[in-house]
């Protein structure tokens, strides 16, 4: 699923599925390589495996809490591990259109960490910002991110009214996909493309999740 590069792919040797993309250029020990005039970071021109997406474990558990009349509910997911590919956030940082660049363009520079790959010096760089993205945005790598969540999926309150003849009456408001807690920036994890093998790894031009609020009353008798 995807495109030419990237895409999610199965790949002998690999737990499936993977990232298949451009990588970042590095030294042997793992440094990313910048251009000795520009201070980027660029690619090798190889595709491979840039992140395997198979998370550690997922978890989905629910805690509730009750005192006297009033009563919360809440259910919540845990993902641990995977990797995820991310198109439209570096589509927004290639156009300016982000955080992370709109503080860059006010700072005035990247600083980057790397080896030059001619001089072999190691160091921090100052890059201008819209040098440096337009160049590291063209790398696949450049958008696989940990796909690690912590999700407040449903949050309830509810609230029984005192017996009134031989009616029992809860009202109650709820919150649908009310919080998350991530390490991808700016994006929900669960927001793909796809339903099958690309569902919760690739990510371009998605919609993004929303939240929802209702309410409403139960009567018994």
């Amino acid at each position: 699923g995807g495109f030419t590069e990237p895409q999610i792919r199965a790949q002998i040797g690999s737990t499936y599925p993977i990232i298949y993309g451009t990588k970042f250029a590095r030294d042997e020990e793992g440094n990313l390589l910048l251009d000795h005039d520009l201070k980027v970071p660029y690619t090798t021109g190889e595709a491979g495996n840039i992140g395997e997406c198979t998370p550690n474990f997922e978890a989905g558990f629910n805690l509730n809490i009750r005192y006297k009349r009033v009563s919360i509910s809440t259910t919540w997911s845990w993902k641990n591990g995977g990797k995820m590919y991310l198109g439209s956030k570096s589509v927004v940082d290639l156009f300016g259109a982000s955080q992370a660049t709109a503080d860059a363009r006010n700072a005035g520079k990247v600083i980057v960490t790397g080896v030059d790959d001619v001089t072999g010096e190691k160091g921090t760089f100052e890059v201008d910002p819209e040098t440096y993205y337009y160049y590291a945005t063209d790398v696949n790598e450049y958008s696989v991110y940990d796909a690690d969540f912590l999700k407040l999926r449903d949050l309830t309150l509810s609230y029984n009214v005192p017996r009134f003849s031989i009616f029992d009456v809860t009202v109650f408001g709820f919150a649908r996909n009310v919080l998350i807690w991530t390490k991808v920036p700016d994006f929900d994890p669960e927001s793909s493309q796809g339903n099958n093998n690309m569902g919760g790894y690739f990510e371009n031009y998605s919609l993004p999740q929303t939240m929802s609020f209702g309410g409403g009353f139960k009567v018994t008798f």
